[in-house]
């Protein structure tokens, strides 16, 4: 493991070649709606975008303003590679992290923890049949949408006490309304989403002081 991942260079001690001159976004699961109109949109004001997808190519636009990545945030252990890969290119951490990445898994409505559902080997678990009851899947939606949201936030905040002091430093996790809803259907991504609100706003509250968002 590399040390700038250990122990955060404090910025005063970065030299300022390394210290990029636009800010960063990197968004963790960019796809064609959201991801999409994030990069246009920040890439417009200023950023520098770097996106990660599945379907991506490891590649650098022309520009050198656009970063792709390809993993798959089923495998947390990837997370860390997408930081550095961010670093290594444009020489600075990114100042704001979304997470857009989702697994779906959908059920029976009314019957969702049925065991005779026809189980899907649907990799991305946006289903369009109900499956079967799976600790298996559960465990898969679970990685996606909760511990590499929490691993990516991890790096966020490490990244953000690399940087100058700016108002920018904000980490993103894409929500819904399922936390104050029922909708059995999707009630693993419903557990999901009820987790990551709670922690959010933990972090908010524990890095309020930080000035971190």
């Amino acid at each position: 493991m590399s040390s700038h991942t250990n122990l955060p260079i404090p910025s005063n001690l970065i030299p300022s070649n390394l210290i990029p001159s636009k800010p960063i976004l990197l968004i963790l699961g960019s796809g064609t709606n959201i991801g999409r109109s994030l990069a246009t949109h920040f890439s417009t004001n200023g950023f520098l975008v770097a996106s990660v997808s599945r379907s991506k190519t490891n590649s650098l636009s022309p520009d050198g303003t656009h970063l792709s990545i390809q993993a798959d945030l089923s495998d947390t252990g990837c997370v860390e590679g997408i930081f550095e890969k961010v670093l290594s290119t444009w020489g600075g951490a990114p100042s704001v992290v979304v997470y857009n990445a989702t697994s779906r898994t959908l059920l029976p409505s009314d019957d969702p923890l049925s065991t005779s559902a026809s189980t899907s080997t649907n990799p991305d678990s946006t289903l369009s049949s109900p499956s079967a009851f799976s600790p298996a899947q559960f465990t898969h939606d679970l990685t996606v949408n909760i511990t590499s949201a929490l691993t990516a936030a991890h790096h966020a905040i490490r990244g953000f006490k690399s940087l100058p002091p700016s108002p920018l430093k904000t980490f993103i996790y894409t929500g819904n309304r399922l936390p104050a809803m029922a909708k059995p259907e999707v009630l693993y991504f419903g557990m999901c989403k009820a987790a990551v609100a709670k922690m959010v706003w933990d972090l908010g509250v524990g890095y309020a002081g930080e000035g971190y968002k």
